[in-house]
């Protein structure tokens, strides 16, 4: 009787092992497989993170060779120092001026916006225009302005990049029209050539300065122009603002969005000025 009560109890001992052993077992493969999902996560995230630097990297290296391009163009017709210049702009500022493809089934999406820049644009309006001629400036003017106007998508233009099993769209926008362009040597010091099938206009910082029509003769003025095509700007914060600060719930986020775009390249070197921009955007 003792002997079977001692077997009866192994058994049951066994059992409780076996049962726990199974539940060890289990919960071990749990674990591991709750392990294995964070790690795949992880992975994903830093899969995604490497992939979007991957992807600005593109859109500015196709950038840079495309302003580079066009810049060597418009040196080759008669402004020896004029830069191609471009900034990045939010998707909602691009939208505003040019509109954007909704259906467009890129992964990455940058926006830029063009702008010319002279050191020397001063000095040649000054020498072109000094014995009340405006027509060598205009002559100059046009000549690198039909480079502009000659390349793909004069006023808007968007360009696929592909990268591995990825798509990277680059939409570029420029502000002047087909038979405009603006010429800057400070972002408020501009030279401007304005034209249509009746009439042509030069602007110096947007005042008036010379106006032409095909039925008269030219004459100077020095009234204030209307609102030309890009150098007018609305009480609206999303046109005066490519940042769209009002897009994002507090400055880390806006200053991590654009530290590069305010450091020069440089993400550590712009991100308290970015932070600093939210706030007083937003004061």
């Amino acid at each position: 009787m003792e002997k079977d009560k001692k077997k009866k109890a192994l058994q049951v001992a066994c059992t409780v092992f076996v049962f726990l052993c199974v539940v060890f077992a289990m919960y071990k493969l749990i674990k591991l497989d709750e392990k294995n999902v964070i790690q795949r996560q992880k992975q994903e995230e830093t899969q995604k993170k490497e992939d979007k630097i991957n992807a600005k990297c593109e859109a500015i290296e196709y950038m840079d060779g495309y302003t580079e391009n066009l810049q060597e163009q418009m040196r080759k017709a008669g402004i020896g120092d004029i830069r191609v210049t471009y900034k990045k702009c939010s998707r909602d500022y691009f939208d505003e001026y040019w509109g954007v493809d909704e259906y467009d089934p890129s992964d990455y999406f940058y926006y830029f916006i063009l702008d010319y820049y002279s050191d020397s644009i001063d000095s040649i309006y000054a020498e072109n225009t000094s014995n009340g001629d405006f027509e060598p400036f205009i002559k100059l003017m046009n000549e690198v302005r039909m480079v502009k106007d000659n390349r793909e998508g004069v006023y808007e233009y968007s360009q696929d990049i592909r990268m591995g099993d990825k798509w990277i769209a680059v939409y570029i926008g420029d502000k002047n029209l087909s038979g405009d362009i603006t010429i800057k040597k400070e972002p408020d010091q501009t030279y401007t050539l304005e034209q249509n099938q009746y009439a042509r206009w030069v602007y110096v910082n947007g005042q008036e300065v010379y106006a032409k029509s095909r039925e008269t003769k030219s004459t100077g003025s020095s009234g204030y122009s209307g609102n030309s095509s890009w150098g007018s700007s609305s009480g609206s914060s999303s046109r005066n603002d490519p940042y769209d600060v009002y897009d994002y719930d507090d400055p880390d986020e806006f200053a991590d969005e654009w530290g590069e775009e305010f450091g020069d390249g440089s993400y550590e070197d712009g991100y308290d000025d970015a932070y600093d921009y939210w706030e007083e955007e937003m004061d």
